[in-house]
């Protein structure tokens, strides 16, 4: 009768722990699995990010284009104007010069 209700008792604890076990098994593999997906979220975030940067970098470079582009013209406009009457004194000097006849000649 003792023995036999001694391994009854065992067997239940075995039976509990071995429970135990697996449900910690388990426990512990859905932890890894949630590690995973938050370690993908992660470096999907990061890359996320990292193309917000870049596509922000980009944004400026073309920004900073613009500018650059802007300012050559404002520069170009302002020695065309600089130098418009310059060229118009030329003009009307070379247009003499063609009228007057050529010392070779």
């Amino acid at each position: 009768g003792k023995a036999a209700e001694g391994e009854a008792e065992e067997d239940m604890e075995a039976m509990l722990v071995a429970r135990r076990l697996a449900a910690l098994a388990e426990l512990e593999a859905e932890a890894a699995a949630e590690a995973r997906r938050v370690e993908e979220g992660f470096y999907e975030g990061l890359v996320a990010q990292k193309m917000g940067a870049l596509a922000a970098l980009e944004t400026q470079r073309v920004a900073a284009l613009r500018e650059m582009d802007g300012r050559f013209e404002e520069r170009k406009r302002f020695i065309e104007e600089m130098f418009a009457p310059l060229e118009a004194d030329s003009e009307v000097a070379l247009e003499g010069a063609k009228q007057e006849p050529s010392p070779s000649g």
